[in-house]
């Protein structure tokens, strides 16, 4: 495998890498759509307009950041059978560890609950959840 270079660049780029092998940005739309419609629904059962706002923009940011943590765990789960069936991967090849991911899961576990507790305007229901 050829190197050209790759582990001198900055780990942002190495990172993204990574996020275009495991977690492509093509399917954010996904996770964007999802928390939407849940977002409709529970609006819909209590009756009121489904108006577009801060809320919706921050809890699609949750939302995918829900499905990044998943897949951080999964890459803590598989790491040593991915290092045998996988070499040529990013995370396998050393680009970035385990503790790069670790950090950006902490990350995402703080964003969960700043984005939780901004749209329940402190600790409340969907926080405790």
């Amino acid at each position: 495998m050829k190197d050209d270079g790759i582990y001198k660049k900055p780990l942002i780029q190495r990172f993204m890498l990574w996020i275009h092998e495991r977690f492509p940005l093509p399917n954010a739309p996904f996770f964007f759509l999802l928390f939407i419609v849940a977002y409709a629904v529970a609006a819909c059962s209590e009756k009121r307009e489904v108006i577009f706002s801060w809320n919706i923009i921050l809890g699609c940011l949750v939302s995918w950041s829900y499905f990044l943590l998943l897949r951080i765990f999964d890459e803590h789960k598989d790491y040593l059978i991915d290092c045998n069936n996988h070499p040529q991967r990013v995370l396998q090849r050393g680009l970035i560890t385990l503790k790069h991911l670790k950090v950006v899961g902490v990350g995402c576990i703080a964003l969960q609950l700043f984005g939780s507790m901004v749209i329940d305007g402190g600790i409340a229901g969907a926080t405790l959840a």
